[in-house]
């Protein structure tokens, strides 16, 4: 009986909260389609790219000496999750050369056992 309450009580919390975003919240909505759209290789800029999805605070230098901005946000939900992930690499002009989306959903309730 109290493991059954104890069960209850930890669902009760997570349906209260509903779900959580954690890491860069552009992209809570985005996905591959709406990123190709907004990112266009040889063409978008560093200035366009912060007004879509904003500063990023992961940055690195390339060896070309361009910039790799790197974009993450997980979204919680009681027993699933989304990891997404945007990588966008600039040339020293400040133009995207490259860019990479990514999604997936690792099941939650597997990992816990």
């Amino acid at each position: 009986m109290k493991k059954y309450f104890a069960v209850a009580l930890i669902a009760s919390m997570f349906a209260a909260t509903g779900c959580t975003t954690m890491g860069d919240q552009s992209l809570t909505m985005a996905d591959q389609a709406s990123v190709d759209r907004y990112i266009v290789d040889g063409k978008t800029t560093m200035a366009e790219v912060r007004a879509v999805f904003g500063d990023t605070k992961s940055k690195e230098q390339t060896k070309a000496g361009g910039e790799l901005w790197y974009y993450s946000a997980v979204n919680h939900r009681i027993v699933t999750a989304t990891v997404k992930t945007l990588a966008v690499t600039f040339d020293r002009k400040g133009v995207v050369t490259s860019h990479r989306y990514g999604e997936t959903s690792p099941n939650v309730a597997t990992s816990l056992r």
